[in-house]
């Protein structure tokens, strides 16, 4: 073909035509096509970049879902999220990306609580990453959540998601993330009364939401809490001094606290309330008669 030839051939198809079909007719490199082309001034036209562009995009997406982990979590796997995401956890989208995951940032000290919820989430791909992050990969079922319990941002309790609450593992995780279990005392005339209190700091959460939560525990767990102002967040959480409501909340989540070490010896009431007898006694002298919660 002569130059002339090429020139008008090049100037008829090259804009819009695939650089493989043209070296194939041609018997040249994509190379040598491409240098001819731009030696006669000839450029690919802009539909043909928008077409060009648009395939490049499919492919990525295609490629992007092939690699994407299409798991979805038992009842137990999706109740330690769900109690997590009212508790510490969050959700979030990273950048481009369409699919959310979960993240979570922790002191040192409760770095065997959070390697233990890791490995009970391992096969959906939650690890320990650098400076104390649990993190999960993006996941359709986490952009699901997402939606269900974030709204304009915030996180939130509704009644359709806080019935995801449903096993005893998320009721652990709730309370070893925002929960409490101290050993207060009452002076009494000969002596003190010694008892445990349960509090859950769900300060994230407004009065409505604390509400709905206060009565999914009770009737999901048996557990009877009330509602209690705090100084905090959106100035709500819920508290407890009831000895059968503590007793049933350290059977329910007692299985799971059993393998953390940090999390397992607050549960020993008992031990706890002597250690407190013990430290009244010291404070305010032998004389003192001391009265420990019936709590066995």
């Amino acid at each position: 073909m002569t130059s002339p030839d090429l020139q008008a051939y090049l100037a008829k198809y090259y804009p819009d035509t695939d650089n493989k079909i043209l070296t194939k007719e041609l018997g040249i490199t994509e190379t040598k096509l491409r240098k001819l082309a731009s030696r006669y001034g000839i450029k690919k036209s802009d539909g043909y970049k928008r077409e060009l562009h648009k395939k490049l995009m499919q492919a990525k997406e295609e490629k992007y879902l092939e690699n994407l982990l299409d798991v979805e979590p038992n009842p137990y796997e999706l109740n330690i999220i769900v109690g997590s995401l009212i508790g510490d956890g969050s959700l979030a989208f990273a950048p481009r990306s369409r699919q959310a995951y979960y993240r979570e940032h922790f002191a040192p000290s409760q770095r065997d609580y959070r390697v233990w919820k890791a490995g009970q989430l391992e096969r959906l791909g939650f690890k320990i990453i650098r400076d104390n992050h649990l993190r999960s990969p993006s996941l359709p079922v986490l952009t699901r959540l997402y939606h269900m319990f974030y709204i304009n941002n915030r996180k939130c309790l509704t009644p359709e998601n806080i019935k995801l609450l449903t096993h005893p593992v998320g009721l652990a995780c709730l309370f070893m993330d925002d929960g409490s279990l101290v050993i207060n005392y009452s002076r009494k005339k000969d002596g003190f009364y010694i008892f445990p209190r349960l509090t859950f700091y769900t300060f994230a959460f407004t009065a409505e939401e604390n509400e709905l939560l206060r009565r999914h525990l009770e009737k999901t767990f048996g557990l009877t809490l009330r509602l209690k102002p705090f100084p905090y967040g959106h100035g709500y959480g819920l508290d407890s001094g009831r000895q059968d409501t503590i007793q049933k909340l350290i059977t329910l989540i007692e299985p799971y606290a059993k393998m953390i070490p940090s999390k397992a010896k607050r549960l020993d009431i008992p031990q706890r309330l002597l250690a407190k007898d013990t430290e009244l006694r010291r404070r305010f002298g032998v004389k003192c008669q001391n009265t420990i919660a019936d709590f066995t």
